[in-house]
């Protein structure tokens, strides 16, 4: 935290009564309502260490739980990954928390601006989504056995089965359609928290 911020517990309430878009920190049931992932939730994401958490003082004692803008973005993006793939709320975090800063920024950006600066089937490396995809066929590839394949993302195991150029022109189909899901969806959620962000300012 940098020093002009609160130090007691006083100067603390006084800063969290502020609207949220100028403290940028939210109480559990804020954060619930602004990622969409619940505080059980949240708390095992901050287990595993994707998001963090910061502990302020209470007037009457004590410390009361807190949580960044960042985290809130990184918790909203790993509850679009949980819903939409085969993986956990754990896994889908460390998706989410593995993800490059400079790779974060023009995701949100772009999510914002709802403009593309690229071309998806020209310029694949630069898409945030495509990106994304690689990580999460990655981890389910490492999690997965022979035996559960059957209960992957059909796009997952046409992957693993290619065979020809035939099969791969399927996948790479297969690979825009999910990528593009994975954008609207993702793209949608980032555009929600910060529409909820400024709401409950």
């Amino acid at each position: 935290m940098s020093e002009e911020w609160p130090v007691t517990a006083a100067e603390w309430a006084k800063f969290m009564a502020r609207p949220i878009n100028e403290r940028l920190l939210v109480f559990d049931e804020e954060a619930e309502k602004i990622s969409g992932a619940s505080v059980s939730d949240l708390r095992k994401l901050q287990t595993a260490g994707a998001i963090k958490a910061d502990k302020i003082p209470k007037t009457g004692g004590g410390y009361v739980r807190v949580w960044g803008k960042n985290s809130i973005i990184i918790s909203a993006i790993a509850k679009q990954i949980d819903e939409n793939s085969i993986l956990g709320i754990i896994e889908s975090g460390e998706i989410a928390a593995s993800i490059k800063d400079s790779l974060f920024l023009k995701i949100i950006e772009e999510s914002i601006s709802q403009k593309k600066s690229y071309n998806i089937e020209n310029d694949a490396q630069n898409d945030w989504a495509i990106c994304i995809y690689d990580i999460i066929f990655v981890k389910i590839e490492k999690i997965s056995t022979r035996e559960n394949y059957d209960i992957c993302i059909s796009i997952l195991d046409e992957i693993i089965q290619i065979e020809n150029d035939e099969q791969r022109n399927q996948m790479r189909k297969a690979e825009i359609n999910y990528s593009a899901m994975i954008r609207l969806n993702i793209s949608g959620t980032i555009r929600e928290v910060h529409k909820k962000f400024e709401l409950l300012a």
